[in-house]
């Protein structure tokens, strides 16, 4: 019964980071797979969002493409958002969640449109990542203010 149990303990500890398609990048890669997931929440991805986590992965971890196509694939494997941010919250100091609040704030932003679906995403990320509301809505702000063109 022992060994049974100890099994099971094991069996549960394991998370999708020991999968290979994680190793080596999983900060990057739990970013990409979040990025991507505010992009696609409106049931379209426009290429602007793409471009722009493109942009911010290349800016921050290197290799923008092979990271945003290891992430769909850690996105498809994964049966919700859990395996990313428990990881971000692991990896990143509060400030780089905020930061990463504002990052995925510039995905809702970069096509012009603040769908219903990606704000309901953003709140609940902003939970699931321990990111206040008061430091969510400054990110939103600020995230606005940068893509609104200038008169």
């Amino acid at each position: 019964m022992q060994r049974l149990l100890d099994q099971l303990r094991l069996g549960l500890s394991r998370s999708k980071t020991s999968d290979p398609a994680w190793q080596g990048n999983e900060a990057a890669i739990a970013v990409a797979a979040l990025l991507l997931e505010v992009a696609e929440m409106d049931g379209r991805q426009d290429e602007t969002e793409r471009a722009r986590a493109r942009e911010i992965i290349e800016h921050h971890f290197g290799d923008g493409e092979q990271v945003l196509q290891q992430a769909q694939i850690a996105r498809a494997e994964a049966t919700d958002l859990h395996p990313f941010t428990s990881r971000l919250c692991k990896d990143f100091s509060q400030s780089e969640r905020h930061d990463l609040i504002r990052w995925l704030w510039d995905i809702v932003h970069a096509d012009g449109h603040a769908d219903d679906y990606e704000l309901a995403l953003m709140r609940r990320l902003a939970g699931l990542l321990y990111v206040p509301d008061a430091a969510s809505g400054l990110a939103r702000r600020q995230s606005r203010a940068a893509t609104e063109p200038k008169d």
